[in-house]
């Protein structure tokens, strides 16, 4: 197997989660970081793609943040996640030595990290996944019922909804509310530098939803366009909108609209029952279904070697519910 690096990744068409899409590498890069994309080859076949993020660690070395890849063209084989993840370090174009963060992307995954001597760092997260493939009588039946009725309800309430790419103003009204929403709230996410940068670069691979009542904007919801799937990035409400469950026909509206433009999948993100029990149960209800990643692991020098002097000793909790020892 031979690993290729690039500074400039090679549309492959791949479905891909939104931090190794070509969109993602565009906004960080013009923000200022560095993002090298690796291209795994067998005699010259294409396995997989990975897409990383490096900083500098002075006179440590150079730390590379793998973020929910590799992504596969075939479905791997154990000794080829293995060899893949061995070759993403050791290959990889950088001063000093380097230190390896990555998201597995399946339970699956975790399993070559573990036998590799990788370090656990985070526990897996689910994510909540929409399939915007079957018909439209197929996707209603798949939502919750109560959740159905709030859509049924809130087209009857005659909100009026646009839709349209991001305009890249930093005062947009969205970003602001969201801005104030996270300090209230005091959750993380995404810098909103990232939404900006791309509607300035790309804006066709944004697309902000709202809903309206004459004038006044009551909700929106924005996505990021990584073909052949998107990702839910930001949503505001308030109380108007709340009351006439705007995001639930929003949704709706915004997975017609992506599947006339052949996206086949939206990525809701990830489902924090403990932390914000109806977001969860509002992405459930939609008819997405929840889905394990992997742990979030580190493969360094010194670190890993003992990894794997202490494996057989250790016992893994994967996310969808299995152990590996």
């Amino acid at each position: 197997m031979e690993c290729h690096w690039s500074d400039t990744a090679a549309p492959t068409g791949l479905p891909a989660p939104l931090p190794q899409s070509a969109a993602y590498a565009t906004a960080l890069t013009a923000l200022g970081r560095r993002v090298i994309h690796a291209r795994l080859t067998d005699s010259g076949r294409d396995l997989a793609q990975a897409q990383l993020i490096l900083r500098s660690a002075g006179r440590l070395g150079t730390l590379a943040y793998l973020p929910r890849g590799p992504v596969w063209a075939q479905p791997p084989s154990p000794a080829q996640q293995r060899t893949t993840l061995h070759l993403l370090r050791h290959t990889l174009p950088a001063l000093g030595p380097v230190a390896l963060i990555a998201n597995a992307e399946t339970p699956y995954q975790d399993t070559a990290h573990h036998t590799l001597g990788h370090s656990a760092l985070i526990t897996p997260q689910h994510i909540a996944t929409l399939d915007l493939r079957p018909d439209d009588d197929t996707r209603l039946a798949t939502q919750n019922p109560k959740w159905r009725n709030h859509l049924r309800a809130a087209g009857r309430k005659g909100l009026r909804i646009m839709n349209a790419p991001l305009p890249p103003d930093p005062d947009h009204w969205l970003l602001r509310a969201e801005a104030k929403q996270r300090s209230i709230r005091r959750y993380a996410n995404l810098p909103l530098s990232l939404p900006l940068t791309l509607s300035r670069l790309a804006p066709h691979q944004t697309r902000i939803f709202t809903a309206w009542v004459g004038e006044t904007p009551i909700a929106a919801m924005l996505f990021l366009l990584h073909p052949p799937q998107a990702s839910y990035h930001i949503g505001w409400t308030g109380p108007q909108g709340r009351a006439a469950s705007a995001h639930h026909l929003l949704l709706w509206h915004a997975s017609l609209w992506l599947r006339s433009k052949k996206i086949t999948g939206l990525d809701l993100g990830t489902l924090e029952t403990d932390i914000n029990p109806g977001l969860a149960r509002f992405k459930i209800g939609s008819g997405a279904t929840a889905r394990p990643l992997g742990h979030t692991w580190l493969d360094a020098p010194l670190v890993t070697p003992l990894g794997r002097l202490l494996r057989p000793a250790r016992r893994l909790k994967c996310g969808g519910g299995a152990t590996i020892s």
